[in-house]
């Protein structure tokens, strides 16, 4: 696109978020500071594009060198985020038409960077236009290069953790009482942790006791002390509705990103971690993530670390790996303070922390005093009702029951703001519990005798919450709600008022105000209707799955796919609760839900164009961008999805019928529905697929079998019951001459090591890189397996040692040993296991040195190992571009394909390795190559999510006459 059609195309834009933004600010004397400075900002930049339109319209206009140095696609980038974000509420007829209210979309802090960054670029703008002659200025290029800076920054802080808690801090800190909780922040056990050496404190306590909003409290008290002061503070809200999410990684990565977003340039190591593992769209070990929180924690005189509620990780899966990194960076005491809170019962967390310095939360009398007299002064009905006699009553009665727990106090008090007599108030002081669970029982009959409308969507609501796989938000909820069986549409007219959704709920629900999350009142609650649900909500999952299914099957998602980001975007701001819907539809419907809509299921199942609408949102957010759209969704039927979810019922049906026709259907990846269970560990599912013919050694187009994946996926029984069907258990498992045994080893699964042994796994065999099963468990430190393989390793083969060693020290770089070696007539080109050379090894570890004494001492370029790679497949696999140049230089040829049928170029352009592409086309590589299933490597990239490459490979198609 030209330059003045992308200028035309800024000056669309920021009129149509214009007209979005005053939709939220409809009279700009009401408006906020910050929202003015933004209306400002956006119409003055507007005025610029207007006015840059006009010069580019003049011949000196279009001449100028300048107009390629502006940031043109970098803005129309950002303006369309704004525009989408703007476009969330303005679109939704669900508040924008029935409840006619629209709140502006950002807090604050979010409206200021804003500001900011349309600030920075009308001041680009705004220069370019002032340059004389409008000739090239070293102004603008500094501006841009501090833009494409920030953005860089921005885009690792994002890959790096999608978290932001700082939308809880504010909804947390916003329920604290001004005058509570000093008498913690003054105690002895905080004020020594706070000032001395004391590495670490725990603060634990009772359910309900507030150590919630004491830990906001914390937060903001220790912001406002190292505020310029050179010292960080990050922090993390455990939360038991979000325990998928908060996993071990997940909880690193957030306290790294908030330290790094302190810092005013990105870790070196960050960057290099990013270039690495963004391409594959994934994290770093925990122990590389952990290593990093260290090092940058080292940048700051202080570093703080607040993590909130550890009890509600998940403790079957994450609690022992979260205490560990706790462990580990609470060694650091001369820079790194670690405050956590939680419960007092459980073992492993009392384990960690009680021999440390700790303190029991409560809260003290004068803080729920100041709770209760605050709710009185603030309730208008009561101030009609209650003289300051029994005011008084109120205020010591609930004072002297709530012993300590807030929780309990709110509930109390929501009995008595409920009350519309004083002989009502009266009663419900004399029958007020003393306990949480009495309380949840009266605050339940509370609900129960409302109107028989408000008492069954209270129902409705409670069950969905407690049940829920993640929290909701208002609009995902309300559309959920709204759904009715066997429908085809959403009828508007079935949402419920989002007031409501609160109002009818006695208190025992809130809607966070930052992220208009809805969400059970506390965890407590979580637990009580957990154990009441059989007897008050009945079979809940089935009617939720119900409604996911349904929801998934509305006419609106027969045109299948969106085909770009744009219409993706419109259809989950239409359709909020598709999200929900299409990652947990699965969850609710295995078990009872499988019998129960097993005709629905089965049918929305065999509706290819709309199970491919759930599966890509299912898929976000490894799928964000234009191009990748169809290329997942190929081939992927029934059979596939029901191993996915791991429903057996629902399977055995499409296996009865015509489906079965697709038991060995590859999806995009090549996948069959059995590598699906296998890698999901789903015996039952496995075993069904088995049965009815499933091939058990068909490799998918990443060379990796049934057993590969079961392997993988760590758990002992599967990786048995595919050895007990027949699997080979020294059968390769992969292209390059791996065993089940090798991938054990690498991954340090000891058990799995085991049994493999007790089915006669041979320890002597080696992959194609020479490597032996005992070495993998060596080079990735797996002490336990190296223990095991050891024990039932045989005596070393010195004669195959001297025969390969200088394919070990080419592997391993050690150039002075490779130059000895052939100066002691080893041959440069000797073969090992899958005919590979010393030199196919060197390349793909990437050692020049050792490269280039390889090819001056005759090593053949064009030597090709049995599965297929050549020298140059090896390199490029390798990703040192240096290496590859000297593999270039040898003048290979680019078109011989491996085992895949892939040439180098489908290899760069999976791996998203740019220098290389452009290398290899340089080198005339042929962009038009196909693979075995018909794959350019513009294909292969789009399913490697490589935009970059995307767009390179397409322009250099559009190009070629």
């Amino acid at each position: 696109m030209d330059v003045a059609s992308s200028i035309a195309g800024l000056i669309s834009l920021s009129v149509t978020i214009i007209g979005f933004s005053y939709k939220y600010i409809s009279n700009a004397y009401k408006a906020s500071e910050k929202e003015s400075e933004y209306i400002f900002e956006l119409t003055n930049l507007k005025l610029l594009f207007l006015r840059l339109q006009e010069i580019i319209d003049t011949p000196e206009g279009r001449a100028s060198k300048l107009l390629s140095t502006l940031p043109i696609s970098e803005c129309k980038r950002d303006l369309e985020q704004l525009c989408s974000k703007l476009k969330k509420r303005g679109s939704s007829r669900l508040f924008a038409i029935k409840f006619n209210k629209l709140s502006w979309p950002f807090v604050e802090e979010e409206t200021a960077q804003l500001v900011e960054m349309l600030h920075r670029y009308r001041e680009i703008f705004h220069t370019a236009l002032n340059a004389e002659g409008f000739a090239f200025t070293t102004t603008i290029l500094r501006e841009v290069t501090l833009l494409k800076t920030d953005m860089q920054f921005e885009a690792v802080l994002s890959w790096l953790c999608s978290a932001n808690f700082e939308e809880k801090q504010r909804d947390v800190f916003r329920q604290h009482h001004p005058r509570s909780g000093r008498w913690f922040l003054d105690s002895p056990p905080f004020t020594k942790w706070l000032t001395t050496k004391s590495p670490r404190i725990w603060c634990h306590g009772d359910p309900g006791a507030g150590k919630t909003v004491m830990t906001s409290m914390v937060i903001n008290h220790i912001s406002e002390r190292i505020n310029g002061k050179g010292a960080s503070l990050a922090y993390f809200y455990c939360d038991y509705q979000d325990q998928d999410k908060q996993t071990p990684d997940y909880f690193v990565a957030s306290l790294l990103k908030q330290l790094v977003r302190r810092m005013l340039v990105l870790p070196s190591k960050l960057e290099e971690l990013y270039q690495t593992f963004c391409k594959e769209r994934r994290l770093p070990k925990l122990s590389d993530l952990t290593n990093l929180l260290l090092q940058t924690s080292g940048s700051f005189s202080q570093t703080y670390l607040v993590i909130d509620a550890l009890d509600e990780s998940d403790s079957r899966r994450h609690r022992r790996q979260l205490l560990s990194v706790l462990y580990e960076l609470g060694k650091c005491q001369d820079s790194i303070k670690i405050f956590v809170t939680s419960r007092s019962h459980p073992a492993d967390i009392r384990g960690a922390f009680e021999s440390g310095l700790n303190i029991k939360i409560t809260a003290s009398k004068s803080d729920i005093r100041d709770y209760i007299t605050s709710r009185l002064d603030n309730d208008e009905n009561l101030a009609d009702l209650i003289q300051p006699k029994l005011r008084n009553e109120i205020v010591d009665h609930i004072t002297d029951v709530a012993d300590g727990m807030f929780l309990l106090a709110r509930l109390q008090m929501d009995s008595v703001c409920a009350a519309t007599t004083i002989r009502e108030i009266r009663h419900a002081l004399k029958t007020m519990p003393s306990d949480l669970r009495k309380t949840f029982d009266v605050a339940l009959e509370r609900v129960q005798a409302q109107s028989k409308q408000h008492a069954a969507l209270a129902l409705r609501v409670l069950a969905w919450l407690t049940h829920a796989r993640r929290p909701f938000s208002v609009e995902e909820l309300c559309h959920g709600l709204a759904v009715e069986p066997d429908t085809n549409s959403l009828d508007e007219e079935n949402f419920p008022a989002p007031k409501l959704l609160v109002n009818v709920c006695g208190g025992l629900v809130s809607i966070d105000r930052e992220s208009s999350t809805v969400r059970l009142a506390h965890l407590t609650v979580q637990e009580y209707f957990r154990e009441m649900s059989p007897r008050l909500f009945g079979e809940i999952d089935v009617l939720i799955a119900q409604s996911c299914v349904t929801y998934l099957t509305f006419d609106a998602f027969s045109t299948g796919v969106c085909q770009d980001d744009e219409s993706l975007e419109m259809r989950l701001q239409e359709y909020p609760f598709l999200r929900y819907s299409a990652k947990y539809w699965g969850d609710h419907v295995r078990g009872d839900g499988e019998r129960k809509l097993l005709p629905v299921v089965s049918d929305f199942l065999r509706d290819r164009t709309k199970a491919a609408c759930a599966t890509q949102v299912e898929f976000l957010p490894q799928i964000a961008f234009h191009g990748c759209y169809n290329a997942y969704y190929k081939n992927l039927t029934a059979l596939h999805m029901a191993a996915n979810w791991n429903l057996p019922i629902v399977l055995q049906h499409l296996l009865q019928g015509p489906d079965i026709r697709d038991i060995g259907t590859r999806d995009f990846d090549g996948k069959t529905p059995l590598n699906y269970s296998c890698r999901l560990r789903n015996e039952a599912v496995m075993s069904l697929l088995i049965e009815h013919g499933a091939d058990i050694s068909a490799f998918d187009d990443y060379g990796r079998s049934p057993l590969r994946f079961a392997v993988d996926g760590g758990k002992p029984a599967t990786v048995k019951l595919l050895l007990d069907k027949g699997a080979g258990v020294n059968a390769p498992v992969d292209y390059h001459g791996g065993t089940a045994l090798h991938w054990a080893a690498r991954m340090g699964y000891t058990p799995i090591a085991q049994l493999l042994l007790d089915y006669g796994a041979d320890t002597t065999l080696r992959c194609y890189d020479g490597r032996t099963a005992l070495d993998y468990a060596k080079q990735n430190r797996h002490d336990a397996t190296v223990a095991l393989l050891s024990k039932n390793a045989p005596a070393m083969d010195d004669g195959y040692e001297q025969r390969t060693a200088l394919h070990r020290y080419a592997r391993e770089g050690d150039v002075e040993m490779v130059k000895r070696l052939l100066g002691q007539g080893c041959d440069v080109n000797s073969l090992a296991e899958g005919d590979t050379t010393p030199l196919h090894l060197a390349v793909l570890e990437g050692h020049e040195n050792v490269v280039e004494l390889l090819l001056k001492s005759g090593a053949d370029a064009s030597a090709v190992a049995k599965d297929g790679r050549t020298i140059l497949h090896r390199a490029v696999e390798g990703g040192n571009e240096a290496v590859v140049r000297h593999v270039l230089a040898c003048k290979p040829d680019l078109e011989t394909r491996d085992a895949y049928g892939r040439v180098p170029l489908h290899w760069a352009a999976r791996m998203g390795n740019e220098a290389l592409v452009r290398l290899l086309l340089d080198n005339g590589a042929n962009a038009a190559a196909t693979d075995s299933h018909g794959r350019t490597p513009m294909q292969q990239a789009v399913l490697g999510g490589q935009e970059k490459i995307v767009e390179l490979l397409a322009s250099i198609n559009l190009n070629t006459p």
